[in-house]
């Protein structure tokens, strides 16, 4: 009895290292399609995942996923576009090295205007 017992844990260890496994490949496939550029997520940045990013522009099917969407506006500017297409054209053609990246800007005081007081003990600000 005792026999199969460890057989019946051993199965179950088996079973909880298989999903493990399959749990760090689905993550490693994630982490690695987002890097920009690679659409299609096989860890290079080529003419495949510019064709990918071209059918997406003329509307072709299938559309892309979120995470493709992400790879493949290499400008950050949110707009998946003929720009994105040329970056990435330059890049796999080695006249760039990297893709650009975005800058973001300080927040801009909206209000109190400049010199103004402000009353009360709770203050908050807001910027996009």
């Amino acid at each position: 009895m005792d026999h199969i017992h460890r057989r019946r844990a051993g199965v179950k260890v088996s079973l909880a290292l298989l999903l493990v496994f399959g749990l760090l490949i689905l993550l490693a496939s994630a982490v690695s399609s987002l890097m920009p550029g690679d659409v299609n997520s096989d860890g290079v940045v080529d003419i495949r995942d510019l064709v990918l990013v071209q059918r997406h522009i003329l509307g072709f099917q299938p559309p892309l996923t979120a995470v493709q969407l992400t790879a493949a506006d290499v400008n950050g500017d949110g707009i998946i576009n003929v720009v994105d297409v040329n970056l990435g054209m330059q890049f796999v053609q080695g006249h760039i090295i990297s893709f650009p990246t975005r800058q973001l800007h300080a927040p801009v005081l909206i209000a109190p205007v400049e010199g103004a007081s402000v009353e009360g003990s709770m203050i908050s600000f807001q910027w996009g």
